[in-house]
């Protein structure tokens, strides 16, 4: 992919060279030009970026594409997702080394630009352009631009909703997705872009390309890498990045950063993390599910001994995203370059990141914010009738037939506790399975369990599966003396009819 950096020319008179920054950007393996009076003629994007597949704006002040950034790079063949616009001379204000950050605020955005997947028609939207709380008598009689916004596509191949599985509909803060024949449908309309129900999917089968998983965990990667001791502050396109210590990861929206993203960089160097929340302008009106995800990650921090004021909530203002000092020494993880990207969606994602951050420490506990689960089974009411393995979306519990027994297993790793298991569970009013939010390393280093298990009755006649020998003797036992318990417990399904 074609990578272009568009640098402007005025970041001289801010301390910044933009000569420099340019020779850094093609060191990345980027093309890079400096643009004179860049940020106050946007109009020289047309001609410059022609040809490039992606594109980074390094403006002086300017945080936001919408507008004339955005129209003109869409004249030069750029789509909108596959623009980034980084205000080098903002967000250097107040930091120790400018250069230092501005290379790695760089270094981020075409790590994030490589990871573009490409996008089609279907995964953007005309909308008119966002306004700020205070809005001119000017800009109330013109007509705006339209700009575009990200819509969420389905690979089918990927969605377990033929399965039973509803989480991302569950998740959508405003209905715009729900379930048909086993089909997940997208109501355009009702979508606000703010990326829910992306992070959400246990198979990744949501994708909402420019904002996707796999991109924000390659520019969180380059900024760790290069971060120099910094913070880490996820931020929507509603909030303007922050200056100082602190390095901007792009999300769709607060809501949409999962555990995962806030436990790697603690793991992985960085002193603290925040969380930067847009206040009323927030796309998904979800604050509430922001504080009970950050309060989980507080507490295991705090269990962990890390202190849980690494990672906390903020909020953006008119005046701007300002944050206090990262507290926590960056030594006390320490950076390797060179790692993986981490996965920051997808069944097992938040278990992994929870395994890397606690380096072997055993932490057990129980939080209503968590979304990892635990499972237990009651090995004495459990039939072993398989209906919650049916149910799993992500096949966190097993049901297996081998060797004349059946058996359930249980791997903590891949639950997100979407509860669906207890609401098909017919022996659930008898105890037979419960489900705690909460984390319990010992049990996510053993992996997969069997939880249940029983003899298999098999048919007289064919040989074939019956059910377990619990599941028969429960059945004969609800449905009484009128039934034949010999066609029953001997006879499979297809055999039932046949005489003897």
């Amino acid at each position: 992919m074609t990578v272009l950096v568009l640098l402007c020319q005025d970041l001289a008179h801010h301390g910044l060279s933009p000569q420099a920054l340019a020779r850094f950007a093609e060191e990345e393996g980027a093309q890079a030009v400096v643009v004179p009076g860049l940020c106050l003629h946007p109009d020289r994007i047309r001609r410059a970026a022609a040809g490039a597949e992606a594109l980074v704006i390094a403006t002086c002040h300017q945080w936001q594409a919408e507008g004339a950034i955005e129209r003109h790079a869409r004249a030069a063949g750029i789509s909108p997702l596959a623009l980034q616009v980084v205000p080098l001379a903002r967000i250097c204000q107040g930091d120790a080394d400018p250069m230092g950050k501005a290379q790695a605020a760089l270094a981020g955005a075409l790590a994030r630009a490589r990871a573009f997947p490409g996008a089609r028609p279907e995964n953007l939207r005309p909308a008119l352009p966002s306004r700020g709380p205070r809005v001119s008598r000017r800009a109330l009689l013109s007509l705006p631009s339209l700009v575009y916004r990200p819509v969420p596509t389905l690979h089918k191949g990927l969605c377990a909703a033929e399965r039973g599985c509803r989480h991302c509909v569950s998740q959508c803060p405003h209905g715009a997705l729900y379930e048909d024949g086993g089909i997940i449908h997208l109501r355009r309309e009702a979508c606000t872009s703010c990326g829910l129900c992306v992070t959400a999917c246990p198979h990744q089968a949501l994708q909402m390309p420019g904002w996707g998983p796999p991109e924000v965990a390659a520019q969180m990667a380059a900024l760790l890498e290069r971060g120099g001791g910094r913070g880490l502050a996820f931020i929507c396109p509603q909030s303007p990045p922050p200056g100082g210590p602190w390095l901007a990861v792009n999300v769709p929206c607060a809501a949409a950063v999962p555990l995962a993203a806030m436990l790697t960089p603690l793991s992985r160097g960085a002193p603290a993390v925040a969380i930067v929340h847009c206040g009323a302008l927030c796309r998904s009106g979800r604050r509430s599910q922001v504080e009970e995800k950050l309060g989980f990650a507080q507490a295991l921090l705090e269990a962990l001994g890390l202190g849980k004021g690494r990672i906390f909530l903020a909020e953006t203002s008119e005046k701007g995203t300002l944050l206090p000092s990262p507290v926590g020494p960056a030594a006390a993880t320490t950076s390797r370059p060179g790692l993986p990207h981490p996965s920051l969606a997808g069944a097992g994602a938040d278990a992994a990141a929870v395994m890397e951050l606690s380096h072997g420490q055993d932490v057990y506990l129980l939080h209503t914010g968590s979304p990892l689960g635990m499972v237990q089974i009651d090995p004495e009411a459990c039939t072993v009738c398989g209906t919650c393995a049916g149910a799993c979306p992500t096949s966190a519990i097993r049901y297996t037939e081998e060797e004349a027994r059946v058996s359930l297993t249980f791997d903590p790793r891949v639950c997100i506790a979407c509860g669906q298991c207890l609401e098909v569970c017919p022996e659930r009013e008898r105890g037979a399975i419960v489900l705690r939010r909460g984390v319990d390393t010992t049990f996510l280093r053993r992996g997969p369990e069997t939880v249940a298990q029983d003899r298999l009755v098999l048919c007289r006649r064919c040989q074939g599966p019956v059910a377990s020998q619990k599941m028969v003797q429960r059945v004969i036992a609800m449905l009484g003396p009128q039934v034949s318990t010999q066609r029953l417990a001997e006879l499979c399904s297809q055999c039932r009819g046949l005489p003897f």
